[in-house]
């Protein structure tokens, strides 16, 4: 056998083991123990007990649980590149910014399928919606209630910029946009993908959080002025609040009770990091209105009212998820009384029902029917009734 023939096998068994001998070292370092993650501050997979039954939990298990995890994320926060070393629940994009990640909640649309347009409805889902939309028109109609619906993009459409170059859309048209071009032409509808896209090209301050899923008061306080302006047109003279009606302070995140003196709690898909370096700078602003004193507010589970004797004499209802709480202060600081019922707060059921809201509107004397629906929530428009 000649020399060289010799050196190539030597060479191919170096080739191929060498890195069957670095992955079988690597499982020295594997954390298995491990069970929540400080970087992202959420639990972390729990082990496996049987290939068989939670097969479909294996990739999910290994990404958790990667040697040296830890240092990747905080080398990724601190370098701006746009690796992925997310989870089934965060989806880390460029520049620090997170993201959702979740396919698993069943009243959700999935959210990155979502915004890769993938999870459009059915012309018979649309038309349902339509028509529950024309239903809830026409009751308040007959009671003499102004309602207005405003549409709310997920932070992956308004900062499509830091998602993952990877992950491709469809076309441009999403959930939202399909559903808005459905609403009947008598509901007063506000959209505010084309606004606040824009927005955050232009904005100084970030209008969504960069590790939250959810809008910063910043962008709350702009939807809240496109929110204004249609119901300017059915009440003239009512008086829109502008920044100066507020003093505005620096914040560094949205979780700030936590921020300076407590610990978060860990939480499955809860995307908030304040511990990390990249977001101690007070990049966010905090609007505290100027006569809070004046302003009435108590919150119970997913209901909050609020009384304010100068305000518009107007009293007002306010159905949303999450991000409608967010709307909730500046509407108080605006109407004489708002109610709030936030339709999917956990532990406290999920769902619009109409007629439980039909009873109270017409108990508390409603004016103003405020529906407010983020992107991912649009499903439930299907089951109003």
């Amino acid at each position: 056998m000649s020399i060289n023939h010799q050196l190539k096998k030597i060479f191919f068994a170096l080739f191929f083991s060498v890195p069957v001998l670095a992955l079988f070292s690597m499982t020295f370092f594997w954390d298995t123990e491990q069970k929540s993650s400080t970087l992202e501050r959420r639990t972390l997979e729990p082990p496996i007990h049987s290939l068989v039954t939670e097969r479909h939990r294996v990739e999910k298990y290994l990404t958790d649980h990667v040697p040296f995890r830890d240092k990747l994320l905080s080398f990724y926060f601190k370098s701006g590149l746009s690796f992925d070393f997310g989870t089934s629940a965060v989806l880390i994009g460029k520049n620090g910014w997170l993201f959702q990640n979740h396919n698993d909640i069943i009243h959700n649309l999935p959210a990155i399928s979502a915004y890769q347009n993938l999870s459009l409805f059915s012309n018979d889902q649309l038309q349902k919606i339509a028509d529950n939309l024309s239903l809830i028109q026409k009751w308040c109609d007959d009671n003499q209630i102004r309602f207005y619906l405003m549409l709310i993009p997920e932070k992956h459409r308004v900062y499509d910029r830091f998602m993952p170059s990877y992950i491709l859309r469809k076309n441009q048209k999403g959930p939202l946009d399909t559903v808005a071009a459905w609403v009947p032409e008598n509901v007063a509808k506000v959209v505010l993908s084309d606004y606040l896209i824009q927005q955050a090209k232009i904005s100084f301050v970030p209008l969504y959080y960069k590790t939250d899923s959810h809008w910063s008061e910043d962008g709350a306080f702009l939807a809240y002025s496109q929110l204004m302006a249609a119901i300017q047109k059915d009440f003239p003279d009512i008086h829109i609040l502008t920044p100066k009606d507020f003093y505005i302070e620096k914040r560094n995140d949205c979780w700030l009770p936590y921020a300076f003196s407590r610990k978060i709690p860990f939480e499955p898909g809860r995307l908030s990091l304040p511990g990390m370096d990249k977001n101690k700078e007070k990049i966010y602003n905090h609007y505290i209105f100027k006569n809070k004193k004046d302003v009435f507010v108590v919150r119970e589970n997913n209901f909050r009212y609020s009384d304010y004797s100068k305000g518009y004499p107007l009293r007002v209802l306010i159905v949303g998820d999450s991000f409608a709480t967010y709307l909730h202060p500046f509407l108080s600081a605006t109407f004489s009384h708002v109610d709030g019922y936030r339709f999917n707060e956990s532990g406290q059921g999920w769902g619009i029902r109409f007629q439980d809201r039909q009873k109270e509107m017409k108990k508390n004397k409603i004016n103003v029917f405020i529906l407010a629906v983020s992107e991912l929530k649009l499903k439930d428009l299907l089951d109003i009734f």
